[in-house]
């Protein structure tokens, strides 16, 4: 079957909202360079109608260019062509949303600045993942791996009124491919590479009679870590993800029933971090213990339970869609279970330090019914109704050499070392320093315990969360042109959390993440301590749209965002007010609870302009500004333990732009820029240098100022009805800060990424494509952290330096 060249094939009709304008002349001489002149100029690309995307982020179908919110939308085409690993890999192609992870966490993802600052069990990211419109959980169950896919869409912008489960940030919403009825059709494709990359894609679609359909699809993606670790005792672990889903679709008459069971197993790269070799506190390091050995892109760490990531996760879910005269129901329902397994070296030292185990379980129901009116008057609407639950199991473990931890605050201090044996030395000064109360009360297991070379403390939580939602948006068409809308969303959400805490070969119980003890019963076992709370919110949405002409859209909006509040995985405080010794040590429900922390609430207005020009090119921009209260952050306190906590506010605007053109028979382009101006007000002096405003008015941690992102794509057909196909990618971002204290020394520099494809399609349904990613070898990493105070400022996660690969694949229908 030939096999035609619409302009889905020319542009991919992802619409990719990143660009970057001073950029463009040098991609296009780049890219020509790539495409001799192999094509025939008797047959030209067909002109055929772009194809026209469907998305749902407003819970009804609309374009893309009606849509009146700030939506990036890929095609599964795109992400396939540009290789879309998970998730974490649409970040590169959406303008206003930044940061990367080479693993299971979500800290690091933002949107225009809004990020989860909680990677801990008793809070709620910040940034909602959703699959087939069903919520896909935290950090271990969000990542899922882009296989077989219809479409993405990343929505800006507080979205708790449309998708629920505390998106204040924004969404991410993918959407597998539906078995269809009619077509048989299978497809296979194979991707191999450098660091041994092998990675097969396959999928078959069987129609089982005029009502019923079948899908089945599958990957499996073997690659080597492109970071080397060089201390022997810790290999980087590689990637390997086996992954299967089986859709089904069912229709009979007005009635449309789909389903999905998919099961993934994969193994991903932990946290590698690298201490930047800069400011005092990696001099003192320094001058102590060797560090950072091996190239900028290695690491050189011993963690106590290896560098690991680990997930399985099974995943169900059925939609039903029933059509009335007077509206369509649809009911949505999932459950997801998950094991996850991580493990790291948060002080990337050769020694045997700084080690974090994270052992989570947990299974998530979930259900919404919605009421779409499809009537044909001014007023349209949708009403609905949603609830979840969620049982959670974490194990949090952190380790560390004995000595080496009395070693290092003994030399942080500025003490002298009295003898051999580091902690006696430690203790012998703070003892003189400070008094005997420390030898006695932080110190006595070290001392007594010569046999044990390493500490630990251990934090053991079991939490049930559930809530509910009722939502209604009313959209009425005042004139031809002229549209208002109005929305209303009642959220309730309940956590019971239940969390036990241990430590091991010390009693100061403010080291690292715990604030305290919990007390054992007669036979030994640790006492939970059990809290319960609830928060629930009225959030409100208003929207105008003005439609001058059948292209051309003008839209205003003012959005309420809400995330409900949480419990800090690691700290107590006294029931009904009463104080607690600090460290609080063996409490009991009847005085200790979990510290709670209050929701976040923002205020966003937006205002956009979409239109289509010249018929071929299609443009999107947007102008938005938020106020943003009561920020969940993660702080240090002065003896070393991580606590949540609201401690500011921020406030930002900024402009998002992206275009997509045909540009003749044979050159599409697209592109997105994205600006942002924020600042950070508010917050706590000791999260700023100890100095009161010292972080007053500074930009929000992990945001750059400016990023964008570019795709130039040419198609060239031949005689034999072929097609050549060339494409040079790019996505950049400003340098941004680790902190909420600007210090060069953790400052992530500006970065730029070139990737470029040469392809042939075959007229017969088969493909062959070469493709070199990171083209300029470019040395970048994912974020920084500032240490803490504490320890030298880290890097992690370098960026794969250049790397090649061959790709080929079949579709038979």
């Amino acid at each position: 079957m030939t096999r035609k060249i619409s302009k889905r094939d020319k542009i991919n009709t992802q619409e990719f909202n990143k660009s970057y304008i001073s950029k463009s002349i040098s991609m296009a001489i780049m890219a020509s360079l790539i495409s001799i002149p192999v094509y025939s100029e008797e047959q030209p690309a067909e002109e055929e109608k772009a194809e026209v995307i469907i998305v749902t982020a407003t819970k009804k179908n609309e374009t893309l260019q009606e849509v009146p919110l700030a939506v990036t939308a890929l095609t599964g085409d795109f992400m396939k062509d540009v290789h879309l690993v998970d998730v974490m890999d649409i970040v590169a192609y959406s303008p206003g949303v930044n940061g990367s992870s080479q693993n299971s966490f979500l800290d690091s993802i933002n949107v225009r600045g809004v990020r989860t600052e909680d990677y801990g069990s008793g809070g709620d990211p910040s940034l909602g993942f959703f699959k087939n419109d069903q919520y896909e959980g935290r950090s271990g169950a969000a990542i899922s791996t882009l296989f077989d896919m219809d479409r993405a869409e990343i929505i800006n912008g507080p979205q708790g009124f449309l998708f629920g489960r505390n998106a204040i940030g924004g969404a991410i919403s993918v959407h597998s491919r539906e078995a269809e009825l009619d077509i048989f059709e299978s497809s296979l494709d194979v991707d191999l590479g450098s660091y041994s990359l092998t990675k097969l894609n396959g999928a078959v679609n069987i129609p089982i009679n005029d009502n019923f359909a079948m899908r089945f699809a599958g990957v499996y993606h073997n690659e080597e870590s492109h970071i080397q670790n060089i201390n022997p005792n810790d290999a980087v672990q590689d990637t390997d993800v086996k992954a299967i889903r089986w859709s089904t679709t069912y229709v009979k008459d007005a009635l449309k029933i789909t389903t999905m069971v998919e099961y993934e197993d994969r193994e991903y790269p932990a946290g590698l971090y690298r201490f930047i070799e800069e400011g005092e506190l990696w001099e003192g390091y320094d001058a102590v213990w060797e560090g950072n050995r091996g190239g900028e892109r290695d690491i050189d760490t011993n963690s106590h339970w290896g560098l690991r990531d680990e997930a399985q996760v099974l995943n169900l879910q059925i939609k039903l869609k029933q059509e009335f005269d007077f509206a369509d129901l649809t009911i949505n329902a999932g459950y997801k279970d998950h094991d996850y397994l991580y493990a790291e070296q948060w002080l990337p030292s050769p020694l045997d330090n700084g080690s974090w185990k994270v052992d989570q379980k947990g299974d998530y129901s979930q259900a919404e019914l919605r009421l779409n009116s499809n009537g044909d008057g001014p007023l349209s609407w949708y009403v609905g109704a949603s609830f979840y639950k969620e049982n959670l199991e974490v194990g949090t473990y952190n380790q560390m050499s004995d000595q080496w931890m009395c070693d290092y605050y003994n030399a942080y201090y500025g003490f002298e070392r009295t003898n051999t044996n580091t902690c006696q030395s430690f203790s012998d000064n703070y003892s003189d320093y400070y008094g005997s109360y420390y030898t006695e009360s932080y110190f006595p297991n070290l001392l007594n315990n010569p046999e044990s070379d390493v500490v630990y403390e251990n934090s053991y939580v079991n939490a049930v969360n559930d809530g509910w939602a009722v939502y209604a948006n009313l959209d009425y068409q005042i004139t031809d042109t002229v549209n208002v809308e109005f929305g209303i969303r009642h959220t309730v959400d309940n956590k019971k959390f239940n969390n036990s805490q241990e430590i091991t070969g010390y009693s100061a119980a403010t080291l690292w993440n715990i604030g305290g003890t919990t007390a054992r019963d007669d036979s030994g076992q640790l006492i939970p301590i059990t809290t319960e709370k609830s928060w629930d919110d009225t959030s409100y949405k208003y929207l105008i749209k003005w439609q001058p002409t059948d292209d051309m859209m003008f839209y205003a909006s003012y959005t309420e965002g809400y995330k409900s509040g949480g419990f800090d995985s690691h700290d107590f405080e006294g029931r009904d007010g009463a104080d607690l010794e600090t460290p609080a040590l063996d409490v009991t429900n009847a005085t200790a609870q979990s510290v709670s922390f209050d929701p976040e609430f923002v205020d966003s207005i937006e205002i956009g302009y979409k239109d289509t020009w010249f018929d071929f090119t299609d443009v999107r921009m947007t102008y938005y500004n938020y106020d943003y209260r009561g920020l969940q952050i993660s702080r240090r306190l002065e003896g070393g333990q991580t606590v949540i906590s609201n401690l500011g506010n921020t406030e930002a605007n900024g402009i998002e732009v992206s275009l997509n053109t045909q540009l003749g028979d044979h050159w599409s382009l697209m592109m997105n820029y994205s600006y942002i101006d924020s600042n950070v007000y508010g917050v706590d002096a000791d999260d700023c240098g100890g100095e009161e405003g010292g972080c007053e008015g500074n930009k929000i941690p992990w945001t750059p100022e400016t990023s964008g992102a570019m795709v130039l794509n040419g198609y060239f057909p031949l005689d034999s009805g072929a097609t050549i196909t060339t494409s040079l990618e790019t996505y950049w971002e400003d340098e941004h800060s680790g902190g909420f204290m600007f210090d060069r020394v953790w400052v992530v520099e500006a970065s730029q990424t070139w990737n470029a494809r040469l392809g042939y399609k075959s007229e017969s349904n088969w493909y062959v494509e070469a493709y070199v990613d990171n083209l300029l070898d470019e040395v970048n990493y994912d974020s920084s952290y500032d240490g803490g105070g504490s320890y030298p400022a880290t890097h992690w996660a370098s960026w794969k330096p250049r790397t090649f690969g061959l790709r080929m694949g079949i579709t038979w229908d």
